[in-house]
């Protein structure tokens, strides 16, 4: 406690540990309160609400399966994002741009996962628009541009499509060229 003094030492360390007793209480309450207001609080009562409306339908099962992966798949589900474990209103831009650099690890030549990251933003509104209740003023933040791959159609160039009827032509012994009856044919 940089004395010699006992007594001083004494009073030192105890001012230290109340300081740091102090600190930890409020490093605790403020983990509290983040919870309290965690996203994952209004998935649940998002999701309860939207069971409820679809209970007994054809449907139900898959789009409680269906909503249960948004939320909860341990490859891509929000669930288990950093941002996810803070209070809705420290949830950035910036959060939603690092998730979409999860989604985009998960691309093949085949997916440009531009489909999952629709359904997880639609999903996302929906419980900060949940989050309204308790923060009214709550501001959705923007989120990264989607885009999506299309893909391209292929077409014959004159002479591929010269030398495939060359082809038919030839296959088909001259056929291809006459007028056939169905007979024929």
């Amino acid at each position: 406690m940089w004395t010699h003094d006992p007594y001083e030492a004494g009073r030192r360390a105890l001012e230290w540990v109340l300081e740091n007793q102090q600190k930890s209480r409020a490093k605790s309450d403020e983990e509290a309160q983040q919870k309290q207001f965690a996203l994952g609080i209004y998935w649940e009562r998002w999701f309860a609400k939207e069971s409820s409306k679809r209970q007994g339908t054809r449907v139900e099962v898959r789009w409680k399966r269906d909503e249960s992966l948004k939320w909860e798949d341990e490859g891509y589900g929000i669930k288990h994002q950093p941002w996810a474990q803070r209070k809705v209103e420290r949830i950035t831009a910036g959060d939603f741009e690092d998730y979409w650099a999860v989604l985009d690890q998960r691309k093949t030549d085949t997916n440009d996962m531009s489909g999952t990251k629709k359904q997880q933003k639609t999903l996302i509104r929906k419980l900060l628009k949940e989050a309204r209740s308790d923060f009214p003023h709550l501001e959705i933040p923007d989120f990264p541009e989607i885009s999506t791959k299309k893909k391209k159609i292929q077409y014959m160039e004159r002479d591929e499509w010269n030398r495939l009827m060359g082809k038919v032509v030839e296959l088909s012994d001259g056929a291809a060229r006459q007028d056939l009856s169905k007979e024929d044919y």
